[in-house]
């Protein structure tokens, strides 16, 4: 990771942030607060659109909770919720492979109306291009657009790492998805943009929601 202590031009030490989308239970800033922030450098920005998991934030003081999702738009959106552990997206596509499983584990599908936050300008109205930004995404396959969003405005450079879980196939509407990690991969390269498809926080310990091993 890079790391960017302070700024030359103004000489103020920069904020060290890590930014879920997705972010579930809180697990992922669980995980990140016991293995990269022992010093309590680090606040949260957590977004998590479905109201089942409301309950599990904020993890703790330096968080910011909102309960919506990140999108590359403000308009309103169905949200698809299948409980907590059956997943929630806003991908037809993804509702229907949801839909077509066992019922008993996922339930019934609720369609939740929410207006989104729309990361490219949450980014740039609220952080510098010098701060030590952590960006983590597991939107169940709106990554795409989110992503598009930040290159087109010009905000993808604010970021220094990226763990990120690419949905394929009928996880996403996206019709080209190898296409474009492919071409995402270069351009983090091109902008020192570290990305790391490896991280995985839903597990004992950092897992609070009570059903997690029904999770798949």
């Amino acid at each position: 990771m890079v790391i960017k202590e302070t700024c030359i031009i103004c000489g103020d030490r920069v904020k060290k942030v890590f930014i879920d989308c997705g972010s579930y239970d809180g697990c992922s800033v669980r995980k990140f607060l016991d293995l990269y922030d022992k010093e309590a450098e680090y606040e949260y920005h957590c977004f998590e659109g479905n109201p089942l998991l409301a309950e599990y934030h904020p993890v703790n003081e330096r968080c910011v909770f909102y309960n919506t999702i990140v999108l590359d738009t403000e308009d309103e959106i169905t949200f698809y919720v299948h409980s907590t552990t059956g997943g929630s997206t806003i991908s037809q596509k993804k509702n229907e492979r949801y839909k077509n499983k066992d019922e008993s584990k996922y339930g019934d599908t609720e369609e939740v109306v929410l207006k989104p936050i729309r990361l490219s300008s949450y980014i740039s109205d609220n952080f510098s291009p010098d701060d030590n930004i952590v960006l983590k995404m597991d939107i169940e396959g709106a990554e795409y657009r989110v992503l598009r969003d930040l290159i087109k405005c010009e905000v993808l450079s604010y970021i220094d790492k990226i763990y990120i879980e690419w949905h394929v196939r009928d996880r996403t509407s996206e019709p080209n998805p190898k296409e474009f990690i492919s071409e995402f991969d270069e351009i983090c390269d091109e902008n020192n943009i570290i990305l790391d498809t490896s991280w995985d926080s839903m597990h004992s310990p950092y897992m609070k929601e009570k059903r997690n091993s029904e999770y798949k």
